[in-house]
């Protein structure tokens, strides 16, 4: 249900200047980023000093800054965590692996690690594991790899994430257990519902999952597998990703190969041809862009909003080479694709209703644009004065999940205007693609 709220220009100010949000302005000099991540409507940089930034909707503090519910259009500092190796996000939750082997979350689930004195915004750290190289967020649970090549995973397990047998889905664990079975794992993913863990003999998948991804014939229907179960058998994997349904795997001579999860999909994984010298891949909700060795990079899948960067929003089938510098990695967000070039710019296209993109606001951009972060550093919405945004998801317990189910957050689009500001806030709903 659509709320409209009519913001005067003076109350927009005055809330401007009470906001008390600490973000880049534009004489600021921003890090080197050197890698990207993006949850529901958020995205978060790693810069080359250790330092962590995020810019879009800041709800249930998954920017990490202490303003709620406002849009930020310039890279706000994740205070409270530095010497950052790795990130990652998914939904309303961010994640940060320090350089000693310490996991560290902020945003919606991060409730469950802290009491009520400390915002949601503030980063703490998982208690009980050290020693990390690999931390991958999921859909209320997080994900851990080893140096000893062990899985470990903490949060929800009501579709088995937690790989130990059991299917629970009234508590949320805050201390990590081994996922038992699973030893020298070189890599982990996750689609936020499926755990991927790659070893020298292929892949194995444990969680909610569709029967085909599993190998059990079907009619592609979501099933629970609640132990980790081989799905692939295809050696010298260097990368993989996923999305909804397909499970792309780069090997060590640069091919490409997908294990399709729908109920037409082929039960061993399938070549993807026109690719070749692939460094890495990464997946969104429902595209997938692929890096070469030579810095090219391609894209494919749905194009609704423009993330393939061909110009278009029609879908495409098999890869396309995006009109691009050279790049050193890329990022496939929800809608959205990234690139950071040889020169550390940042590139983006695809949804930017809120600025994602960090070249101000627009509803899609389908060809690749510069991130200038120009545009005004917050703006905020005080929904607590108007009750047309729809309360966080109630906890149970401590140690429980939200009753009403993991939730995407409100997505707020601001319209300006000559005399006022219009907001329009879509209301937040659990779970399903916009």
């Amino acid at each position: 249900m659509l709320k409209v709220i009519m913001l005067s220009a003076a109350l927009l100010v005055l809330l401007v200047v009470t906001a008390g949000v600490s973000v880049a302005e534009s004489s600021v000099d921003l890090p080197g980023f050197i890698s990207i991540k993006g949850g529901q409507s958020h995205i978060l940089a790693l810069g080359d000093d250790g330092t962590v930034w995020g810019w879009g909707l800041n709800s249930e503090g998954r920017i990490g800054i202490e303003q709620n519910d406002v849009i930020v259009t310039q890279p706000a500092r994740v205070e409270g965590v530095s010497n950052v190796t790795a990130i990652d996000s998914f939904f309303s939750d961010s994640m940060a692996l320090r350089d000693d082997g310490t996991v560290w979350v902020w945003g919606e689930s991060s409730r469950y690690f802290k009491n009520d004195s400390v915002g949601l915004q503030v980063p703490v750290q998982v208690p009980g594991i050290s020693g990390v190289r690999q931390v991958v967020c999921g859909q209320w649970y997080g994900i851990a790899l080893r140096d000893d090549g062990t899985v470990w995973a903490w949060g929800s397990n009501d579709h088995g994430q937690l790989g130990d047998g059991t299917q629970v889905s009234a508590h949320y664990y805050t201390t990590p257990v081994q996922v038992p079975g699973l030893s020298e794992v070189r890599l982990i993913a996750t689609n936020g519902g499926t755990i991927f863990a790659v070893k020298a003999d292929g892949v194995w998948a444990w969680g909610a999952t569709h029967e085909a991804m599993t190998g059990w014939s079907g009619m592609g229907k979501k099933v629970y597998t609640s132990k980790p179960i081989q799905v692939v058998s295809l050696p010298g994997i260097v990368s993989c990703a996923v999305n909804n349904e397909q499970l792309y795997m780069v090997t060590e001579n640069g091919e490409v190969w997908v294990k399709d999860g729908t109920s037409n999909g082929s039960l061993i994984p399938s070549r993807v041809f026109g690719l070749q010298d692939i460094l890495l891949v990464n997946a969104g909700i429902s595209h997938v862009v692929a890096l070469g060795r030579d810095g090219s990079v391609y894209a494919w899948g749905e194009n609704d909003h423009g993330q393939i960067g061909d110009g278009t929003t029609t879908d495409r089938q098999t890869p396309y080479k995006v009109d691009v510098p050279p790049a050193k990695t890329v990022f496939a967000g929800y809608y959205q694709t990234f690139i950071i070039d040889e020169n550390d710019d940042l590139w983006g296209w695809g949804r930017d209703e809120i600025g994602e993109l960090g070249a101000g606001k627009s509803q899609a951009r389908t060809l690749p644009v510069k991130a200038s972060f120009n545009g005004d550093a917050i703006t905020p919405i005080e929904t607590a004065t108007t009750s047309t945004v729809t309360s966080q998801p109630q906890i149970n317990t401590v140690t429980g999940q939200p009753a009403s189910g993991p939730g995407f957050g409100a997505n707020i689009i601001v319209v300006l205007g000559c005399l006022s500001i219009t907001a329009i806030l879509i209301s937040r709903y659990a779970g399903g693609k916009r």
